[in-house]
């Protein structure tokens, strides 16, 4: 179920990818060109409008799956009204700037998906977790196309690099990797109790790994750029350690309460606020990722 969404991203980024190979080989000695550096800073400004839109649909799907589960008072006015002035500020920026080739095309099929699926979620109820998870990957996709269109998965330099892989693919996936394990156990024991069935088991145990392989991910990126400036690591560190610290009791829970068991008591009142802290948490980093790309950029003018 989770898998082709992450399929479909990884051929539209191998796509991107081609498309700029022609740009950089036109690069100076340096890595870059003044067009190709534009692009950049252009792929920044543009996942910097977006990011808030795929935070605000994962909290969507969480407040989603606690109505589904029987939370009558959720009150969705608010996360709807910015999950809808994300999308007006994207096509607003979108329209002004028209930089990057593609972006457009690909933004207005993404544009009525969201749309559409704030408009008739609440018809499906057991299809929740599903439609959201399907579109949060398709806008997933979408940055990652915005990522290597704008070639900065390509930058020569290391620091630029290490933070474009940060940003745009790696802490991306794990906050999307941690929502849907926090979404996915709320819907199992619906606040109250509930048998694990095998392949929940499975499931679990995959993103487990993935979740500890995206962190150890991070920790590796952030340290290629501080091998290039020390002075980032003020600036980064303290937000990763506290992703850290809020991780591990999440990755506790997961591994000794409910793959360990074969029946799991997790109330939502208390896994759902726990877990959301963690989500918050790495979203703050990517915020700050995208921050420090954006001031890396311009210290390699």
């Amino acid at each position: 179920m989770l898998s082709k969404g992450w399929q479909n991203r990884a051929v539209v980024r191998t796509i991107a990818i081609v498309a700029a190979l022609s740009v950089t080989a036109a690069c100076s000695p340096s890595g870059k060109n003044a067009a190709s550096a534009e692009k950049e800073r252009a792929g920044v400004a543009y996942l910097t409008r977006f990011v808030p839109l795929t935070q605000a649909l994962q909290t969507h799907r969480s407040m989603a799956m606690g109505f589904v589960a029987g939370d009558t008072l959720v009150e969705f006015g608010p996360i709807e009204e910015r999950i809808a002035s994300g999308l007006t500020t994207f096509s607003r920026f979108d329209q002004q700037h028209n930089e990057l080739e593609g972006v457009r095309e690909r933004w207005t099929p993404l544009h009525k998906q969201i749309r559409d699926l704030m408009e008739s979620w609440r018809e499906r109820p057991r299809e929740c977790f599903q439609e959201h998870t399907e579109v949060i990957a398709a806008a997933l996709a979408f940055a990652t196309y915005i990522g290597d269109t704008s070639t900065l998965h390509l930058d020569t330099n290391a620091d630029v690099h290490a933070l474009a892989d940060a940003a745009i693919t790696v802490i991306p996936d794990l906050s999307e990797a941690v929502g849907q394990v926090r979404d996915m156990v709320a819907a199992m024991t619906g606040g109250m109790g509930a048998v694990v069935r095998e392949e929940e088991k499975t499931l679990l145990e995959r993103q487990l790994k993935n979740i500890r392989k995206q962190l150890d991910a991070i920790k590796a990126d952030y340290e290629q750029v501080y091998s290039v400036d020390e002075k980032m690591r003020s600036l980064l560190e303290p937000q990763r350690e506290v992703v850290d610290q809020v991780m591990a009791p999440v990755l506790d829970r997961i591994e000794h309460q409910v793959i360990g068991m074969e029946y799991v008591t997790m109330p939502t009142d208390d896994w759902t606020p726990k877990a959301t802290v963690a989500v918050e948490a790495i979203q703050a980093l990517h915020d700050k990722s995208l921050a420090v790309l954006q001031a890396r950029l311009s210290a390699h003018k």
